[in-house]
């Protein structure tokens, strides 16, 4: 298996208190941003895989308990009980012989920087202590539908897992899929995780199916339609996702053109941009002038350009690290494959690129905090000006520039930040951690809404309060509070 993980593993701690199984596993992801720097961070600290891990679990010898971080360490938990359930009966299992309204907190891959990512679980507050379902081991039973090309999987299954079982079995993929191999399916759909696909917005709108479990259930139940957008948002507060089906469309190839534009050309050509690709993205540093702009376009003919990281993808379960370096590019894009056309060189005899087998492992110290902002398009030009207002007035210790990715609209999931908006522009932006990164993080926040009608995306750093949530996400934002405290 690709991957670093605890292992499973039973100590008791006396009473009734046993943790049943840890399985942590700390992904590494490619791009500019949270993925890029999580590739080799055990490397320049530890060649001991389970010496990296101790660094994300630490045993508190004092009161018999373990503390648990999110990859980046800015949120934490302490937890007596810990269930690594593997399997849908062990699952069920463990929660039906809970008591109804058992405090539970959901943790899947730890790449959330959100504070509430341990906080605000199922029936749960930081006043009491949880007990923790890691599902990190809770993957595998993939079938497909070909009839209705759709895909369904346990909530733990790995996505990169997922493609590579896509392409294996029929030559699919789907239409909007973030690089980041390790993640998984039920944590990427409880945040709306998102690539750069310019016809979906996040994997979210994907779902068609959904089912779940609370304390006391002896099986999953299925969410009924009215409900699902709320579900394909549902933040680890209103249940644990079981299974869940996605559309699925057959796999396909890019093109990509690569150029530097400057700020003024992107704003006044962004809607043509968009119209005119599949998927697109660029990178913009504040108090500049200038982008770097990617450019993706599906193709049909795969001989023609003959750069191929397919087979490479494939040996590996779809858990490979694209050298950015080399391959001069990077496909945000849910692709078994991708060309980056005849102008390249082949880089190696194979003609495979560059392409290392990922170890699930962070890239780089994590000392920094991430946020994310989705608005509509024709905010640009206001957003880049509270972005340069907000380095230039407020001591703003960013790490790097701000990676801008542009994707399509959302119409199921209640809490998908890019619900209601056909053209979505979103700004990720990293702060270093030693900063005050709260205080400069709520002046954004608040500048970003009230300016641009930007909703931050949940699964990353944010502050929103509860008659925030509501102005953002209306009617949906108020049912979701409600069925989150009941």
């Amino acid at each position: 298996m690709s991957g670093f993980n605890l292992g499973l593993f039973q100590k008791n701690f006396g009473g009734n208190h046993r943790i049943a199984g840890v399985s942590i596993n700390l992904g590494c992801t490619k791009g500019r941003g949270s993925s890029t720097r999580m590739f080799n961070y055990c490397k320049t600290h530890s060649e001991n895989p389970s010496e990296c891990i101790n660094q994300f679990i630490k045993i508190n010898n004092t009161n018999n308990s373990i503390l648990l971080t999110n990859w980046s360490g800015n949120t934490s938990r302490q937890f007596n009980e810990i269930y690594t359930p593997k399997s849908y009966s062990e699952l069920t299992s463990i929660v039906s012989k809970m008591t109804p309204n058992t405090p539970i907190i959901v943790k899947s891959s730890s790449y959330s920087w959100s504070p509430f990512l341990f906080t605000k679980g199922i029936y749960t507050n930081k006043n009491i202590n949880p007990i923790c379902i890691n599902t990190t081991e809770y993957k595998g039973e993939i079938t497909i539908n070909e009839t209705n090309q759709t895909v369904t999987c346990l909530s733990g299954t790995y996505l990169g897992e997922l493609l590579c079982y896509l392409g294996l079995n029929g030559g699919y993929t789907l239409d909007q899929f973030p690089n980041i191999p390790f993640a998984t399916i039920g944590g990427a759909i409880a945040t709306c995780t998102h690539g750069s696909s310019t016809s979906v917005g996040t994997i979210s709108e994907l779902v068609t199916e959904l089912w779940y479990v609370l304390p006391g259930f002896t099986e999953e139940v299925k969410v009924s339609n009215d409900l699902l957008g709320a579900y394909a948002s549902v933040l680890g507060q209103i249940g644990i996702i079981t299974r869940v089906t996605l559309r699925i469309i057959p796999t396909f190839w890019l093109s990509l053109n690569k150029q530097t534009i400057t700020v003024t050309d992107l704003i006044n050509n962004v809607s043509n941009l968009f119209d005119t690709s599949d998927y697109l993205s660029c990178y913009w540093t504040p108090n500049t002038n200038t982008v770097d702009l990617r450019q993706y376009t599906k193709i049909s003919d795969s001989v023609t350009l003959p750069i191929s990281l397919f087979q490479c993808k494939i040996d590996n379960k779809f858990m490979v690290y694209q050298n950015i370096q080399n391959m001069d590019a990077y496909s945000e894009a849910p692709v078994l494959d991708w060309q980056i056309g005849n102008s390249r060189h082949t880089l190696n005899e194979s003609g495979l690129g560059e392409c290392d087998k990922q170890s699930s492992v962070p890239t780089g110290n994590p000392e920094y905090i991430e946020v994310e902002y989705a608005f509509d398009i024709s905010y640009l030009q206001e957003a880049i000006n509270v972005v340069n207002d907000w380095v230039n007035n407020y001591d703003t210790q960013m790490s790097l520039g701000v990676f801008v990715r542009f994707s399509g609209e959302d119409t199921l999931p209640w809490l998908s930040n890019c619900k209601g908006i056909a053209k979505n522009v979103w700004f990720l932006i990293d702060v270093d951690k030693k900063s005050n990164y709260n205080y400069n993080f709520n002046i954004l926040e608040k500048n970003m809404w009230q300016y641009v009608g930007a909703r931050p995306h949940l699964g990353k750093w944010n502050n929103v309060d509860n008659n925030t949530f509501i102005e953002m996400y209306g009617s949906d934002g108020a049912t979701f509070l409600q069925m989150a405290n009941s």
